[in-house]
């Protein structure tokens, strides 16, 4: 069984919710976590060339779909904390980044609009906040249901991060994608937007 959730809430600014502040307990499940960075081939994302700088892009054309996974654990495994789901929008289109070069695109974008919104010192607290899941632990063994949590316009793959891992406390795999537009970082409140994220989804499904 799939269920897709599709809540409509403000973008990346407003994703503050370390688990520290859920009114929900946890579920009897201990959580595990993977980003896995794949490309869904059937569409391009990038042109031939740039229109900006008018050179040729040498690079995967493919659409990048990085997917966060959450599920029922067994085991140990590095314990996520908020800061650490805010990390992954350094790799969202840019699969080949290295480790510095991915953590400097975060931190830019954390800096700019996270901090910028939250105040160095909330910012500080609430980027250290621990979370339930933890990082490749050993997936529980068995055939449990599938959440789709799509995000909002524009807004990163764990921008309900706290929900996720409550889910799959209590037995659901989730997947989530970021909100993604067709040719750019920014999803156009359009039906060409509204059809990319569909596809997504599918993508997500197969």
């Amino acid at each position: 069984m799939i269920l897709t959730i599709a809540l409509f809430l403000p973008a990346f600014p407003a994703m503050r919710h370390p688990v520290s502040s859920s009114p929900l307990g946890p579920g009897p499940m201990p959580v595990g976590f993977q980003a896995v960075h794949q490309y869904d081939f059937s569409r391009t994302f990038l042109n031939d060339h740039d229109p900006v700088t008018g050179r040729a892009n040498t690079g995967e054309r493919a659409r990048p779909v990085q997917t966060l996974v959450w599920y029922p654990a067994t085991g140990p495994g590095k314990a996520m904390r908020y800061g650490d789901y805010l990390q992954l929008t350094g790799s969202e289109l840019h699969f080949t980044r290295s480790a510095e070069q991915a953590r400097a695109a975060a931190d830019a974008l954390i800096q700019g609009e996270y901090v910028a919104e939250s105040g160095a010192e909330q910012a500080r607290q609430e980027l250290l906040g621990a979370m339930r899941a933890r990082r490749d632990a050993p997936a529980l063994k068995g055939r449990f249901p599938v959440v789709i949590y799509v995000p909002s316009i524009s807004a990163p793959a764990a921008e309900n991060a706290d929900l996720c891992e409550y889910l799959a406390s209590h037995g659901y795999i989730v997947l989530a994608s970021p909100s993604v537009g067709p040719r750019s970082r920014e999803m156009p409140n359009t039906l060409e937007g509204a059809e990319t994220g569909a596809a997504d989804i599918g993508f997500l499904i197969a």
